[in-house]
């Protein structure tokens, strides 16, 4: 575990952590220790113990039960927000306030009002911003866009997208996750899981033009795993979309919850005039934003053929959450040392906001929506 130091570093700190989970934990920190351009300088949790434990664990300087408190602290350039999404507006604000550097975890915040004003917030101030969709920075997004810019598949007609969320969306839900059967919390299939579905999308084939969708909550009432308890429920179990992406091509996203931890998290399909490809996770637990992709090209003459996404050739973990964490951070510290604009950031963000809110209005009143393009700087 790296414990570098230089005056050049980045230095961070993790408002989020824990000592026995969590994907501060179990991501962030583990993807900034093999980042020479990077050093974490501070940690914060709600307990202190929580926070001096993971601290020693991972060689911090500073330990803080008070994310405040870490905000204000002179060491700090980049705030990390990795804590439950309704938490996020007051830490960014608080961030922006004190002219710090903001890496927040999607959903940005609990609707598209708020990533707006905490997009305009964070132009205003300056700052540099980036939220945590690693879809969009992974090695097999961007491998699966070079290989549609180049023409593989030749003109895109569809493309299909399937997610599976087995932790949230349906009977059951674990104590840790039992907020999100409430709908204002701004975590749910709907948001979550379908944002970093947009990513995806967005990074590989292009930006939903307008979108017609239906959004089903299934189940009035969720079970807690640990208790038994029975607490109601107005989150969606179901989502489906369907509409036009920017270049014309026909785009359908679905959504399920709740679903058999045994099946694969996500099945991606583009369809081309001179073939498809099907990409899948090479780890069956792996969802779209975490895991290597499995890309397989079918040909019209009935051939098929794996392509194996190219290897890393900088210093990333090889796998496992930390990866992509690790490239988005490559990616902000890249842009800061560059002066330029770090993608995704709020800007982006908040345009698959706006898309999720489409979805919602579409899904209320029966009709399709138009949706403005994605930003990418």
């Amino acid at each position: 575990m790296s414990n570098r130091s230089s005056p050049d570093q980045i230095q961070v700190g993790v408002i989020g952590v824990s000592p026995s989970r969590g994907w501060a934990t179990a991501a962030h920190l583990p993807a900034l220790s093999v980042l020479p351009d990077f050093r974490t300088v501070a940690v914060a949790s709600t307990r202190a113990e929580g926070a001096e434990a993971v601290a020693a664990q991972f060689r911090v300087p500073h330990a803080f039960d008070n994310p405040f408190d870490l905000i204000a602290c002179p060491q700090v350039d980049v705030v990390a927000i990795s804590v439950k999404v309704p938490d996020h507006a007051p830490l960014i604000r608080a961030a922006i306030d004190a002219g710090k550097h903001i890496y927040c975890e999607w959903p940005l915040g609990i609707d598209d009002t708020e990533a707006r004003e905490l997009t305009r917030l964070a132009e205003a101030k300056g700052i540099h911003h980036l939220v945590g969709l690693q879809a969009y920075v992974s090695s097999g997004a961007r491998f699966v866009e070079q290989l549609v810019q180049q023409g593989l598949l030749g003109k895109v007609n569809a493309a299909s997208l399937v997610v599976l969320t087995p932790s949230i969306g349906g009977t059951e839900v674990a104590q840790a996750l039992a907020y999100t059967a409430d709908r204002t919390t701004g975590t749910n299939l709907m948001t979550t899981s379908a944002g970093h579905a947009l990513a995806a999308l967005s990074r590989t084939v292009g930006d939903v033009a307008d979108i017609s969708a239906v959004v089903e909550t299934l189940h009035s009432e969720v079970r807690v795993v640990e208790t038994g308890e029975r607490i109601p429920n107005d989150a969606p179990n179901e989502v489906a979309a369907i509409g036009l992406l920017t270049t014309g091509a026909v785009v359908s996203l679905a959504v399920h919850g709740g679903t058999p931890v045994s099946a694969p998290r996500f099945s991606f399909r583009i369809i081309g005039t001179e073939g498809a490809l099907l990409v899948r996770p090479t780890t069956l637990g792996d969802s779209i934003n975490v895991g290597d992709w499995k890309v397989t090209l079918a040909r019209p003459d009935g051939s098929a053929e794996e392509l194996p996404v190219p290897a890393e050739t900088n210093e990333l973990p090889p796998s496992g959450p930390a990866k992509n964490v690790a490239r988005m951070y490559d990616e902000l510290g890249s842009a800061m040392r560059a002066g330029r604009r770090a993608v995704p950031d709020f800007r982006m963000a908040l345009k698959f906001h706006e898309v999720v809110a489409a979805i919602r209005l579409s899904a209320d009143i029966g009709r399709r929506i138009h949706v403005q393009a994605v930003d990418h700087g």
